[in-house]
């Protein structure tokens, strides 16, 4: 053979074997910053996944061994309860710490609704007889903010359509409309203080006598009061809510097989699309509420909210259930291209909201 044919024989032999690696390492991703420092060598599903989903610890500081699933999973946000409160530095700390394993650009949420559902109590005696005093809403989200936090899983815009639903306790108005007034004023106020707002549940909770904690409700909804509900809803989205949580509850006026966690018909077809939401949509809590039965497992809850529509899926409890659940999922997306395609869709969402959030 002449030189020069060996000579290209071996430059298409080093090219090819250069190309088949490649492939073999094309799940691998490296991540650099802005220094071009190395920060992260994870596979892509895995970055993906965790960038799926929320999380909850347990207590007041960290284990060692929640240090390592945080450092595993690399969530896209953390839920805080008020178990992991126990003094103002103690909770400063632990979020600081939570942001050194996650990211700066961690969602750093809780629950913390003006008349309604608490964690740290920051807006106490904020209504008198109906009438918010925006002072004392005002000073509690500087004090959310000044913990770190940005993230608030509120304001709600549930109304009591039905008189005797479970959730009228959390409605801090008494009409439609001061329900719009407040909720585009309180996210107003969010904004300013850098925190996040997440309306909830889509489409309307306010239906239900029953508690979704205790029994997932289900109802035939007239369509005068459900176009309400999603005007409600419609309101806080223009009034710029970057979250919108969905509703563990079935509406069987718009789709009879699935609660709405689960329905790409609530979510894609009436949140996405009708709605015009551009944010993102994250579940309501799937490790320690009735979503699960002897058919469906909390993976299965997990694939099946994403599948819907929901960009973050949330386990609030029990971090190393939770680890098993993510490992769970990790390996079903190996075999499952479709599953593969909806995390690195979420995934490219979530990035894409984080830069413009963060940056």
């Amino acid at each position: 053979m002449p030189h020069y044919k060996k000579l290209i024989w071996f430059i298409f032999l080093f090219l090819f074997l250069g190309f088949l690696n490649f492939l073999i390492d094309l799940e691998k991703v490296t991540l650099f910053d802005e220094k071009n420092e190395l920060i992260s060598n994870k596979s892509s599903s895995e970055l993906n996944l965790g960038q799926s989903m929320i999380v909850g610890i347990a207590r007041y500081n960290l284990t060692e061994n929640e240090k390592r699933i945080l450092e595993k999973i690399k969530p896209a946000g953390i839920i805080f309860y008020a178990r992991n409160f126990q003094n103002e530095s103690q909770f400063k700390e632990l979020i600081n710490l939570t942001k050194k394993i996650v990211g700066d650009d961690c969602f750093l949420m809780i629950d913390e609704e003006p008349e309604g559902a608490e964690r740290l109590g920051v807006f106490k005696k904020s209504f008198v007889s109906s009438v918010p005093n925006w002072e004392t809403i005002k000073n509690g989200v500087v004090k959310l903010s000044s913990f770190g936090l940005n993230t608030d899983l509120a304001p709600i815009a549930d109304f009591g359509f039905n008189h005797n639903t479970f959730i009228r306790k959390r409605i801090p108005v008494d009409n439609i409309d001061d329900l719009k007034n407040f909720n585009a004023s309180f996210i107003q106020i969010l904004h300013q203080n850098k925190v996040m707002a997440t309306l909830k549940h889509f489409p309307g909770m306010g239906f239900f006598n029953d508690d979704p904690h205790l029994k997932i409700p289900e109802n035939q909804i007239s369509e005068n009061d459900f176009n309400k509900s999603l005007e409600i809803f419609k309101n806080g989205i223009d009034a710029g809510a970057d979250f919108v949580m969905t509703a563990h509850a079935f509406y069987n006026n718009i789709d009879t097989e699935n609660m709405a966690t689960f329905s790409q018909l609530i979510i894609k077809d009436l949140l996405i699309n009708n709605l015009n939401f551009k944010g993102l949509i994250i579940t309501d809590d799937l490790s320690d509420m009735p979503v699960t039965n002897s058919k469906l497992t909390h993976t299965d809850v997990g694939i099946k909210a994403l599948r819907a529509g929901n960009n973050l899926i949330t386990f609030s409890h029990q971090l190393e259930r939770t680890e098993i659940i993510y490992d769970d999922i990790l390996e079903k997306s190996k075999t499952d291209p479709e599953l593969a395609t909806t995390l690195q869709e979420n995934y490219l969402k979530v990035s894409n909201f984080k830069k413009e959030k963060f940056e």
